[in-house]
């Protein structure tokens, strides 16, 4: 999942469904805030409706909704 985020360097990611994790931030080398809603990149292990997959490690996938 850290490997997602640091592919996409300066992009405002949010992790959807979990509350932001300190250990995550370190290894993505940006903060990874929690998703409060709207558009945007998000971080998540379920399913999107209305998002474009830019991106998947294991069960997680990088997601930009609109």
């Amino acid at each position: 999942m850290a490997a997602l985020a640091r592919a996409n360097p300066g992009r405002e990611i949010r992790l959807k469904g979990y509350d932001e994790r300190p250990s995550l931030n370190w290894y993505a080398e940006q903060r990874i805030e929690r998703f409060k809603g709207g558009p945007g990149h998000h971080l998540t292990d379920k399913p999107q409706k209305d998002c474009i997959t830019e991106g998947r490690a294991g069960r997680w996938t990088l997601a930009n909704c609109r």
